[in-house]
């Protein structure tokens, strides 16, 4: 039983004779703290389960993050990227246009 178990069950101890009640109870009283620890212990067991899947769910929304910020990073490259071609394309066709004589320019 983990550390934190026993202390709970010694709470539980300690209140029971607050209460009027000692280890040595009646058989009944038993059982109740029995199943009252028992209660306790799996609760505790699904509080460290659900501290472990936040713990993942956290680690992969940072991931996801990460992630967006490259993907908008790269989008904005991308952008830019075919605004330079774009303009270079264009550079080119009036350098043809220019050399050949001819009058039509893209713009």
């Amino acid at each position: 039983m983990p550390s934190s178990l026993l202390l709970i069950a010694d709470l539980l101890d300690i209140v029971g004779y607050l209460w009027g009640t000692t280890t040595a109870a009646q058989p009944q009283e038993q059982s109740v703290r029995h199943a009252i620890r028992h209660n306790v212990a799996q609760d505790i067991k699904h509080l460290q389960e659900d501290d472990k899947r936040l713990e993942t769910d956290n680690a992969q929304l940072k991931d996801a993050k990460c992630l967006l910020s490259r993907n908008n990073t790269l989008l904005w490259l991308n952008k830019d990227l075919r605004k330079k071609t774009c303009l270079s394309a264009r550079e080119t066709q009036r350098c043809r246009s220019r050399s050949t004589g001819s009058s039509y320019v893209v713009s």
